[in-house]
Parts: structure tokens; C-alpha cells; sequence
């Protein structure tokens, strides 16, 4: 079973990714991995750079379609050092559950906002094709998208800035930031995505709540795939 989490950066999807991880391992006969930082080896790594390299330029002169190849690539990547490229079409059916830092929602996302709105639809279908027929790369069962008020967004990518762990050239550029938040909007109820709010009250609520939160979905989701929880 392949489970996305989606959302703006500084939604904390990383940290929701770890814990919900914990909690079906804890709770379920099924075993859960993150993706991709379970399953890394050097050529997952230096596809990674790769990626983060040009994350850190910005995409200025590369095609979306190219950009969106990129990440099918490392996505491709993670399946193939997890030891499931064989059976990936025996994913949703099996015993095992991959948990997902981002997924196909999010390279679309991200490059539908590099385009003019006119060509938003034909990005969006151009990547559902490459990601799902030509990289035979499986659908997710369930996509829990994170949601944030954008300015709530901006505040936590400003503690970013701030820390250790520095803004990437996408990060650090409002305008586009907004075209994505938008993008995510859109997807989320397109694509019937769970939509979980994290700043009901204009500012994110905290790491424990939203981990109940997402639980309580899974949970409810699993029971109905026959899982015992």
C-alpha cells in the first residue's frame, strides 16, 4: 500500500511521516517503511543531489516536463532500492506500507505553478502519463494533504531561513510559493485528496494533534483495506 503525505513546505511532513510510520508499526501486523529515507544507497543519493542541486538554482532554464522527469526518476529510485520494482503492481495488495514524503501530487504541484495557468491542465496530465504509465510508477491508495494557511507558510519557511537548514531557491521565492499553495488547493479537491487542517487558528498546531489527526484517517482507511488495528 503506498500512503502520500502532502503539503507546503513547513507543514512538518517529514516529522507526521516518521510518527505515523511509528504508529502502524505499533498497532498493525503491517509493516510501514518512510520513504524515501529508509531505503537510501548511493545511487539513490546521488540522484538526490542531483535533484537538490538544481532545487538550489531554481529550475531557471530547464523545461517543467524536464524538472518532473527528475523527480519521476528519484521516485523511481526509491521503489527500485526498496526491492519492489518486480511487484509493483502487487503494492496496493500487500503486506507492506509505504509512507511517502511527497509523491506524484507534489511534482505536479510544483511544475503546473512554473506555467502559465492555460497550460496547467496538459502539465497535469503530462506527469499523471510519465509518472503512472511510462515509469509504471503506482498510484497512491491515500493522499493526506497537510493544509496551512499560506501565511502561516510564510512564518515557518522564516524560521527556516533562520536555522541551520537554509531555503532552496524555490523556498525563498514568494510569488512561486503562492502559485504552488494554489496548485495544492486544487489537487486536493480534484483528486479527492484527505485534507487535513493544520492552522485553524492562523498559526500550525502542534506536532501531536495533527499525529492524532492523520491516525485517526489511516486508521479509518486500513480498517476498510482489512487491516486490524
Amino acid at each position: 500500500m503506498i500512503i502520500a503525505i502532502e503539503g507546503m513546505d513547513g507543514v512538518g511532513k517529514s516529522t507526521q511521516v516518521d510518527r505515523l510510520v511509528h504508529r502502524i508499526n505499533m498497532n498493525t501486523g503491517v509493516e510501514a517503511y518512510a520513504m524515501p529515507k529508509d531505503f537510501k544507497n548511493e545511487a539513490y543519493v546521488s540522484c538526490a543531489d542531483m535533484v537538490a542541486n538544481l532545487l538550489d538554482d531554481g529550475f531557471k532554464n530547464l523545461n517543467p516536463k524536464a524538472v518532473a522527469s527528475m523527480f519521476t526518476l528519484q521516485r523511481w529510485e526509491y521503489f527500485h532500492n526498496a526491492g519492489t520494482w518486480s511487484d509493483m503492481h502487487d503494492l496496493t495488495a500487500s503486506d507492506e506500507i509505504y509512507v511517502f514524503d511527497r509523491y506524484v501530487g507534489s511534482n505536479k504541484a510544483y511544475q503546473c505553478a512554473r506555467v502559465p495557468d492555460s497550460e496547467r491542465d496538459y502539465i497535469r496530465s503530462w506527469i499523471d502519463n510519465h509518472e503512472h504509465f511510462d515509469m509504471e510508477i503506482p498510484p497512491a491508495d491515500l493522499t493526506i494533504f497537510l493544509y496551512a494557511d499560506f501565511n502561516v507558510v510564510l512564518e515557518s519557511l522564516k524560521k527556516k531561513a533562520d536555522s541551520p537548514t537554509r531555503l532552496d531557491a524555490f523556498e525563498a521565492n514568494k510569488e512561486y510559493l503562492k502559485r504552488v499553495y494554489f496548485e495544492y488547493l486544487y489537487l486536493a479537491k480534484d483528486e479527492d485528496w484527505v485534507t487535513i487542517d493544520c492552522s485553524p487558528k492562523a498559526e500550525l498546531l502542534c506536532e501531536s494533534y495533527i499525529t492524532d489527526e492523520i491516525w485517526a484517517k489511516v486508521k479509518r482507511f486500513l480498517k476498510k483495506r482489512g487491516v486490524e488495528v
